[in-house]
């Protein structure tokens, strides 16, 4: 495993995006609740998501086809971040646009959530091709156990971000410094995290399309 360097790009490339996803999604009540100050279009959301995820399940295959799939996270994570680089400095506060633009960096960013686990099939090829045994029960169950462990570390930490942002929740009308804050924070670790991501496959995972 230590050999593998396209599992652990892999592996700390899945973990950073999962962890930042978690958060921003224990988050995304609170940011319309407090900062847009309607929660019930969230409904809005959840539709849109659904077709969102037809969209990616559709047409991601032909994108990492043309683009290889290493490239096509790239591409995508860093649409992504950029865009939600430039809301963090300027906020804006129309729900619907926001839920809008939140699903087209959906799409660009969905390469992580689909073609994350090809990528794993790479590395089982990649474990082969330097040490002559392929072992696909371990490298799988390797990238499963720190999946689960990014899965558990995220649990809460969306309850930390409230606390260190001066949520209270025992008022129904939060200052006008956290709801300021609570939008920084959304914007500012969707932005950082899927960064840090595109960092580690760039520079760790080997596996270009070529």
């Amino acid at each position: 495993i230590s050999k593998n360097r396209a599992l652990f790009g892999v592996i700390i490339a899945s973990l950073v995006g999962m962890i930042s996803a978690s958060v921003v999604n224990g988050l995304n009540t609170y940011l319309f609740k407090d900062y847009f100050g309607n929660v019930q279009i969230m409904a809005v959301s959840g539709m849109l998501s659904t077709i969102y995820s037809i969209i990616t399940f559709v047409g991601t295959k032909f994108v990492a086809n043309k683009f290889g799939k290493k490239e096509w996270c790239m591409y995508g994570a860093g649409f992504a971040a950029i865009v939600y680089g430039v809301l963090f400095f300027f906020p804006i506060d129309n729900p619907m646009m926001f839920i809008v633009i939140n699903g087209v960096c959906y799409i660009g960013a969905s390469g992580f959530q689909i073609l994350i686990w090809a990528m794993v099939n790479d590395s089982i090829d990649y474990q082969e091709l330097k040490t002559g045994t392929r072992n696909e029960s371990m490298i799988y169950s390797t990238y499963s156990f720190f999946r689960k462990l990014a899965a558990a570390l995220s649990a809460s930490l969306s309850s930390f971000i409230l606390a260190f942002i001066g949520y209270n929740v025992h008022t129904s009308t939060q200052t006008a410094e956290v709801v300021s804050n609570l939008w920084k924070a959304y914007t500012g670790i969707y932005s950082v995290g899927y960064i840090i991501a595109i960092l580690a496959l760039f520079f760790i995972y080997p596996l270009t399309k070529r």
